[in-house]
């Protein structure tokens, strides 16, 4: 680096020189002469020369800068907004690796365990590790309950084609299971949500009858069909189902709370 220093050196002192001196170095009985043929002032002589320091001071600066190392390049702001954009994605590829090792080194209990914690402080997540999950052989049961959360996840975030997949495929996994009866109401009221009535009663109708299914399980069986009936416009089929609601409630204190919605419910029909 040092010959470029000296070239710019040498030529900024032979530039600089030249300059003051066919500005500055008149001979005294010429110099009224030369400001006239020039049409300048002594001002705007003044005016040049600081100028013409100002740039000497900057090709200074640059020599030093040559002196204490390589430059890099200048970006402009578009230049440098594309490769901070591209930084942040290797960083971000690199965490999704380093998660993802992570989840490889549990066991399928703590992978679980970690979807269920994750599941209501940050769904998007959780989706993340219920899919890891999924990839491994699990035992029928809690296949058919990872299958059953990751579409009501999908459903929650707005996607209902993953939902209505995932419920169904978690409906087949878990069939004659309480599990499944659970991923098939499910699957009913996403069908529903997408406006398609008809075929999610078809869905949900048998599911209350399904043998060994929970009490809780079919309270919400019950639950889906009469709202899916209230959907459609079928209102007398609501009212039965909210009654069927009602009647199954009257005994166990742990399910006040769907009594009070089902009596509210058939009151505004």
């Amino acid at each position: 680096m040092r010959t470029p220093v000296v070239i710019v050196l040498v030529l900024a002192s032979f530039v600089l020189g030249a300059i003051i001196a066919s500005e500055f170095v008149v001979p005294e009985h010429t110099a009224e002469r030369a400001t006239v043929d020039r049409g300048e002032e002594p001002t705007q002589i003044l005016s040049r020369l600081a100028s013409i320091e100002a740039h000497l001071d900057r090709l200074t600066r640059e020599v030093g800068a040559l002196r204490a190392g390589p430059r890099r390049p200048a970006r402009d702001p578009a230049g440098a907004a594309l490769e901070d954009a591209d930084i942040a994605r290797a960083i971000a590829h690199l965490e999704v690796e380093r998660r993802r090792q992570q989840l490889d080194a549990l066991t399928d209990a703590q992978l679980l365990a970690e979807a269920q914690r994750l599941l209501k402080s940050d769904p998007v997540e959780a989706r993340r590790v219920l899919r890891v999950a999924l990839e491994r052989s699990l035992e029928q049961e809690p296949l058919t309950r990872a299958m059953t959360q990751l579409g009501l996840l999908a459903r929650a975030a707005g996607d209902p084609d993953e939902a209505e997949r995932v419920l169904h495929n978690a409906s087949i996994a878990g069939a004659g299971t309480d599990t499944g009866t659970w991923a098939s109401y499910e699957l009913a009221m996403t069908v529903s949500d997408r406006g398609d009535h008809e075929r999610a009663l078809a869905i949900a109708e048998p599911v209350p009858q399904t043998p060994g299914i929970s009490e809780w399980n079919r309270l919400h069986a019950l639950w889906t069909i009469a709202t899916i009936e209230e959907r459609s416009g079928d209102v007398d089929s609501a009212k039965a189902a909210y009654r069927s609601i009602i009647d199954s409630c009257k005994g166990p204190d742990e399910y006040a709370w769907m009594l009070d919605k089902a009596n509210a419910r058939l009151a505004a029909l």
